[in-house]
């Protein structure tokens, strides 16, 4: 396996991607898909608290996804946009950024 990424940090992108598809793959996929060993892969998963989950809708936003939210919007993604990378719906997106405005 192709390691160029060892020792790299995760960026912004690799963690929006990581959590997109963390539920349709397998911790090996993963691990291809960002040129990362298995350790790594569930590593990140663990420090962004990403399990396997069917339903995201009764699932608390944690402090990284309110930062996410914050950073996405200032850099100019739109609710919807932010919503889709998030695997959570407008309204929740919208009520969450409407409450950390505050």
């Amino acid at each position: 396996m192709n390691l160029d990424n060892y020792g790299k940090i995760w960026t912004d992108r690799d963690i929006i991607k990581l959590s997109n598809i963390y539920q349709s793959k397998t911790d090996a996929e993963l691990a291809i898909i960002f040129q990362r060993t298995e350790a790594s892969i569930k590593r990140q998963k663990s420090v962004l608290n990403l399990t396997k989950l069917k339903n995201k809708s009764n699932i608390r936003f944690s402090k990284q996804d309110d930062k996410l939210i914050l950073d996405l919007f200032n850099t100019g993604k739109t609710i919807v946009e932010i919503a889709k990378l998030m695997d959570r719906s407008p309204k929740q997106v919208k009520n969450r950024f409407n409450f950390l405005i505050r």
